[in-house]
C-alpha cells in the first residue's frame, strides 16, 4: 500500500471513529482538523522520500523494517554488522537520535554508509525510528586515495618520509624491537649534473627496486627524499 492509499484509508477510519465517539462538536472538529493536517502531510513525506538520494527505512521496536525507499533492504534485514541490534537498542532507550558508520561488506571493498536514526512519534504504543542511510563509499574511496598519495613517493611508489616517520612512531608506541637504517647515495648529485635529471630518476628507481628485493616482507623501505632511503627492520 502506498502512502497516498494509506492516507485515504486513515482518513476514512478517522471519520468513522469521530462519528462513533460521543464528543462535543468542538472537540470532534479539533480532533478531525489535527488528523487531517497529519494525513495531508503524508503525500509530502512520500514525495520527499522518493526524491531523496538517501536510503530511508522505518524501524519498529518489534524488529520489523517497514520499507520506504531502501536500496539495500534485503541486506539490511539480514542484519550485517549488527545494524538491527543497534537500532533495537536505540528504540528501547530514551534518546531522540543516533548516528553511526556502517560498512556493508569488508572495510576495503564494502560499501560505506553513515546511518542516522531519529525517533518517530508513537500512536499505538510501538516505538519507531526513521533510518537515513547516506552512501559515503565514493567519499571514503577518495579520502583513501588522497591519503595514499600523501604518504607515497610519486617517483618510486615507495612510502615517503611522512609514512616512514608514522611507521617509526607506531613501532615505538608498540614497544616493538626494530632497527632504523638510513641509506644515502654518495655523489648522486654528480649524476644529475653530468647526465641529467632523467638519468638520475632512473638510478633512484633502480636502487629502490634492488633494495625492495633485498628486504624481508615485514620490513619497510621508504624514500625519504632526494637520494636518501630509510629502512625500518623488524628484529623479531
Amino acid at each position: 500500500m502506498t502512502l497516498a492509499e494509506r492516507a485515504a484509508t486513515d482518513r476514512n477510519r478517522s471519520r468513522d471513529r469521530v462519528a462513533q465517539r460521543s464528543l462535543s462538536p468542538a472537540a470532534a472538529l479539533e480532533l478531525e482538523t489535527a488528523r487531517q493536517d497529519y494525513l495531508d502531510a503524508l503525500p509530502i513525506a512520500a514525495a520527499v522520500v522518493q526524491l531523496t538520494a538517501e536510503g530511508v527505512i522505518v524501524a519498529a521496536a518489534n524488529g520489523a523494517f517497514v520499507r520506504q525507499d531502501v536500496p539495500l533492504d534485503a541486506q539490511i534485514t539480514g542484519d550485517p554488522g549488527g545494524i538491527a541490534a543497534r537500532v533495537a537498542a536505540f528504540l528501547r532507550d530514551d534518546a531522540g537520535h543516533l548516528e553511526f558508520d556502517w560498512i556493508d561488506g569488508n572495510a576495503i571493498d564494502g560499501r560505506h554508509f553513515h546511518v542516522r536514526v531519529a525517533r518517530l512519534a508513537s500512536f499505538d504504543g510501538v516505538a519507531r525510528g526513521l533510518l537515513s542511510l547516506i552512501d559515503r563509499t565514493a567519499e571514503v574511496s577518495t579520502q583513501r586515495s588522497l591519503r595514499a598519495e600523501m604518504l607515497h613517493d610519486s617517483l618510486t611508489g615507495l612510502p615517503n618520509r611522512a609514512a616512514f616517520t608514522e611507521a617509526v612512531e607506531e613501532a615505538i608506541a608498540a614497544d616493538a624491537q626494530v632497527a632504523v637504517l638510513v641509506i644515502d647515495l654518495t655523489r648522486f648529485s654528480r649524476v644529475n649534473e653530468c647526465m641529467g635529471s632523467v638519468v638520475g630518476d632512473e638510478l633512484i628507481i633502480t636502487v629502490a627496486r634492488r633494495l625492495l628485493g633485498a628486504i624481508r616482507s615485514g620490513d619497510l623501505l621508504a624514500r625519504l627524499g632526494g637520494d636518501e632511503f630509510g629502512l625500518l627492520l623488524q628484529l623479531k
